[in-house]
């Protein structure tokens, strides 16, 4: 698969060309209505952020070493993943050595994997969250960011031959800390939105990797050595990889980095500045609960 191009904007945002104005024709619906340069703006918004993440990936990123490397077999494999836009379904784009075939799901159709020669395109598509950055076009197919769909984030690094992991998770302490009875705002909503797309189903494929280990771990103990072999024999009658028990290490942050990110942007207005206003307002809430969709913005 070939990489695309993602659209560039001007860089530039005339902000007197907001157009949203309240619709009084009604006043029972109070409605809002965008015109024409309203959806301008905003796609400028979204393109201007989008560049600016872009010029990171790109310059930060050692592409000629990287892909050397991988070239060599010193390293196995990288693996990034994209929500297919037109199909719901989730891409892997995989740049592997020569030796190490690409990964397959052949019971999960909406799985599916692609080699390539990974680029700042793979990277940007398997990031660009919806709302924030405009979605990426990479062979002709269109992506957004890769947590939308995918179900079991373990799964691509496990597919590839890992049999140890090293999980870095954005989550932070529990949110024990939220002030009990205080009004939820639109932060904190869409917080929790976010939440649930992409920080939950880590949390859950975590935990499933755990009870599959303490199952591996009691019928060895019950039965023996020769327990595991036989119950990977019988997973490989019914077209299914083996089972085998998975060590890894969880890396969280001990703070909450969405409060950590709001305040940045409080502090620091350029941070935000890419962002459209009602964003900003939501990222940087008082309500600490609101930081919680600050996590997802890089």
């Amino acid at each position: 698969m070939q990489p695309g191009i993602t659209p560039r904007g001007s860089g530039g945002i005339d902000r007197t060309e907001v157009g949203v104005e309240r619709d009084r024709s009604n006043s029972k619906r109070g409605g809002i209505r965008h015109n024409a340069a309203g959806e301008r703006l905003q796609f400028e918004i979204m393109t201007t952020a989008g560049n600016r993440v872009r010029e990171l990936v790109e310059q930060e990123i050692a592409w000629p070493r990287l892909h050397d490397r991988l070239s060599s077999g010193e390293l196995d494999a990288l693996a990034v993943a994209a929500t297919d836009i037109a199909t719901g379904g989730t891409h892997l784009f995989v740049h592997h050595s020569p030796d190490l075939p690409v990964p397959r799901w052949p019971h999960d159709r909406s799985m599916i994997g692609h080699t390539v020669q990974m680029s700042p395109e793979h990277v940007l598509a398997s990031t660009s969250l919806p709302l924030l950055f405009s979605p990426v076009e990479v062979g002709g197919r269109w992506y957004t960011d890769g947590g939308i769909r995918q179900n079991t984030p373990l799964s691509p690094a496990l597919r590839l031959g890992a049999n140890r992991l090293v999980v870095i998770s954005l989550g932070g302490p529990d949110q024990s800390l939220e002030r009990p009875g205080t009004f939820p705002g639109i932060g904190q909503l869409v917080g929790k939105l976010l939440n649930s797309l992409f920080l939950d189903r880590m949390r859950w494929d975590l935990d499933r990797l755990d009870r599959i280990n303490d199952v591996l771990d009691a019928g060895t103990r019950e039965f023996g050595q020769g327990f595991l072999p036989r119950i990977q024999e019988q997973l490989g009658r019914l077209g299914r990889r083996p089972y085998a028990p998975i060590p890894y290490v969880n890396i969280k942050p001990s703070g909450d980095i969405g409060q950590l990110a709001a305040r940045l942007m409080r502090e620091v207005p350029a941070l935000g500045d890419a962002l459209s206003r009602p964003m900003r307002a939501v990222l940087t809430s008082d309500n600490l609960a609101a930081a919680d969709a600050a996590r997802r913005v890089p």
